[in-house]
């Protein structure tokens, strides 16, 4: 008997040989191939430009100082790398990326977490699930808020210097042209996952009417938008304020009134109602000064969504639940303490 731990050696064999030939083809290209950026491939030199769920068509394949080059052209450019750093578009397995992208935060790699959760935003693809919005925003979150947070830092130490009245003029031009090129760098990346959002995620849900999904991509859409108001003046700010005000109403409306042949409504309660109707409250208050108006829109969402909050699954009640939490602290923080008698909650078990 040729057998090997209970399975036959033929079969053994049999699999070698099929890993082997899948190994190979894996690294194998011919010119009018799909393909997408490697998930793990360092950004090539158009930057953010580049984004890995993008497909684009082999155009050409070099050797070059006995590494083959493969040149792939994109909608918006063409790059070359080596072989390793593309994969075939039918070798992407959206299981297996999501389950990546989530050891890659459970690790911390946040950079490889982007590149999966990317690698799942496909043109005329899957709309997401729930597990994959939720690693999505983490995800963009979590690259967003290491941006901010370095960019604040460089911005203080900056001023810092400038109001130096002896420091060195060509010390204080480098810390001017620094700070803004990289103020550029993050505004590109927000640009990017702007696009992504208006060319891809929308219309990958629009066409299977999810209104939870529409109405999330108009909350990050408003959300990215909102986090580089800090980093800009004047009209470019002006601009950003006016592209962030349409998202997030656009999507409180779809979520409100729903759309004729697009989506259906939410109940006032169902988290992602909740969750724009949340940052739009926050947006008014902190970006547009409108702090009576955005304590009426929370208080307004808070008030509706109390009715209908024992409507809910299981799931999304936890997570309703915690949202009118927020919104009942930020009603507290704007209306004051005098007012708080007004704001009446109540959740099972807590």
């Amino acid at each position: 008997m040729d057998s090997y731990f209970g399975k036959s050696l033929t079969s053994h064999v049999k699999d070698k040989v099929l890993i082997g030939a899948n190994e190979k083809r894996k690294y194998t290209f011919a010119e009018g191939d799909l393909v997408q950026i490697s998930p793990t491939s360092k950004r090539p030199e158009t930057g953010w430009l580049a984004r890995k769920g993008e497909v684009g068509v082999v155009n050409k394949i070099i050797t070059l100082d006995n590494k083959k080059m493969v040149y792939v052209k994109f909608p918006r450019y063409m790059i070359h790398m080596t072989v390793e750093n593309f994969v075939h578009i039918e070798d992407i397995d959206r299981e297996n990326l999501l389950v990546q992208a989530n050891l890659a935060n459970a690790a911390n790699r946040i950079d490889d977490c982007l590149g999966y959760v990317e690698s799942l935003c496909v043109p005329q693809g899957y709309d997401f699930n729930r597990e994959e919005r939720r690693i999505y925003s983490i995800a963009y979150k979590k690259v967003f808020n290491g941006y901010r947070k370095s960019l604040k830092q460089l911005l203080s130490t900056a001023e810092l210097s400038l109001a130096q009245r002896n420091s060195d003029i060509g010390k204080k031009k480098t810390y001017a042209n620094f700070v803004f090129n990289k103020v550029e760098e993050f505004s590109k990346m927000v640009e990017e996952a702007i696009f992504l959002i208006e060319k891809v995620l929308l219309p990958n849900c629009h066409r299977t009417h999810n209104t939870v999904n529409i109405v999330f991509f108009y909350k990050c859409k408003g959300d990215f938008l909102r986090y580089l108001l800090h980093f800009k003046s004047g009209e470019p700010k002006n601009k950003l304020i006016r592209r962030s005000d349409k998202a997030y109403v656009y999507g409180y409306r779809i979520a409100q009134k729903g759309e004729m042949g697009l989506a259906e409504p939410l109940i006032p309660s169902h988290p992602m109602r909740l969750a724009i109707s949340l940052n739009y409250s926050v947006y008014l208050y902190t970006v547009k000064k409108e702090r009576r108006r955005a304590a009426g829109h929370c208080k307004q969402a808070f008030d509706a969504a109390v009715a209908w909050v024992d409507r809910l699954s299981e799931d999304n009640y936890a997570d309703a639940t915690h949202l009118m939490k927020q919104m009942r602290d930020n009603l507290n923080n704007w209306l004051g303490q005098d007012l708080s008698s007004l704001i009446t909650f109540s959740i099972t078990g807590n």
